[in-house]
C-alpha cells in the first residue's frame, strides 16, 4: 500500500470467524520493512547515477578545488529519496561549501574526507524536515553507500588537484572519476581500435591484460572491426555528442546499456 511518503510492503492475513448470529472476517496486517517495490528500486537507482554522472562532469569541468567544491555539494540533492528537502555541506581544510543559506537539522549523514590518511574535511547530508524512520534513520542504507561514492571520488579528485601540474588534471581527473563508477568504461583509439583505458568493473569482467589488445577481439571475440561499431555516430561532425544505444554482449549473452562518447585522451 502507498504512505504519505513512499510505498510500503504489507503482509496480510485474514480467517472467518462464526458465530450463532453472525460470520465475522479478522484481519492482521503486519509491515515488511525489507521489501521495496521494484519499481522503487529502479527510480532510485537512476538518481543515483545521475548524481554520480553529474559530478563527473563537475570534476572534469573544474580547475580549482574551490570551484569543484562549490559545484560538486550542489549536485548531492538529486540522489536522495526527497531532493526538495536535501541539502548538502562539503568542508575542506576548515572552509565551508554549501548551496543557500538553510539551517542545519538532526537529521544528516556525514562521511569523512580523508587524503594521505589524513582527514581534510567531511561530506554531510541534511533533510530539512523530519521523514520516518526507516533504514539510517529517515536515510536509505543505499544513501548511505552513495555517500561514500561521492566522498571517494571527491577524494581521488582532489588528491589529483592537489599533487599534479595543471596541464595533466582533466585527464587524472577522468580516471578518478572512471575508477569510481560501477559501471563498464573503457577508451580505445578510433582509428587502431586498441584499448587505451579500462576501469575496475572491466577488469572483473574482460580481465586486467586487455590494454593494447583490439576492442572487438576483447569484447565480441572477432578478428575485425565490429559492424555494428558506432564510431561513425561519435565522430566527425558528430563530436561532443552522446549515443545511446544498447547490445547484447556476443561473449557472455548480457544486454548492456551502452553510452559512447569521443573525449581527449592523452598517453
Amino acid at each position: 500500500c502507498y504512505g504519505q511518503t513512499r510505498p510500503t510492503w504489507v503482509d496480510f492475513k485474514g480467517f472467518i470467524v462464526n458465530s450463532n448470529s453472525s460470520r465475522r472476517i479478522v484481519l492482521f496486517i503486519r509491515k515488511v520493512t525489507s521489501r521495496r517495490f521494484p519499481e522503487v528500486e529502479l527510480q532510485e537507482r537512476i538518481k543515483e547515477l545521475r548524481c554520480l554522472y553529474d559530478l563527473a562532469s563537475v570534476i572534469t569541468e573544474s580547475s580549482s578545488i574551490d570551484e569543484l567544491l562549490i559545484a560538486a555539494v550542489k549536485t548531492i540533492p538529486a540522489g536522495w529519496q526527497h531532493p526538495e528537502i536535501t541539502r548538502g555541506i562539503i568542508t575542506f581544510d576548515g572552509k565551508e561549501y554549501r548551496d543557500g543559506d538553510w539551517n542545519q537539522t538532526d537529521w544528516h549523514q556525514e562521511a569523512p574526507l580523508v587524503i594521505n590518511s589524513v582527514v581534510r574535511g567531511k561530506v554531510r547530508v541534511y533533510y530539512l524536515e523530519e521523514r520516518p524512520e526507516f533504514q539510517e534513520g529517515p536515510f536509505l542504507l543505499d544513501e548511505r553507500r552513495l555517500l561514500e561514492k561521492i566522498t571517494d571520488t571527491l577524494e581521488v579528485a582532489a588528491s589529483y588537484m592537489l599533487e599534479i601540474d595543471s596541464r595533466d588534471q582533466n585527464h587524472l581527473k577522468l580516471l578518478a572519476v572512471y575508477e569510481g563508477i560501477d559501471d563498464v568504461i573503457y577508451i580505445s583509439d578510433p582509428d587502431t581500435f586498441e584499448l587505451l583505458y579500462i576501469n575496475d568493473a572491466f577488469k572483473s569482467e574482460w580481465g586486467s591484460d586487455a590494454i593494447g589488445m583490439k576492442c572487438y577481439t576483447v569484447l565480441q571475440d572477432r578478428d575485425a572491426p565490429c559492424p555494428f561499431c558506432t564510431n561513425h555516430l561519435i565522430l566527425g561532425e558528430n563530436i561532443g555528442k552522446r549515443h545511446i544505444w544498447e547490445f547484447q554482449n556476443e561473449i557472455n549473452t548480457r544486454w548492456y546499456r551502452c553510452s559512447d562518447k569521443a573525449v581527449q585522451w592523452f598517453d
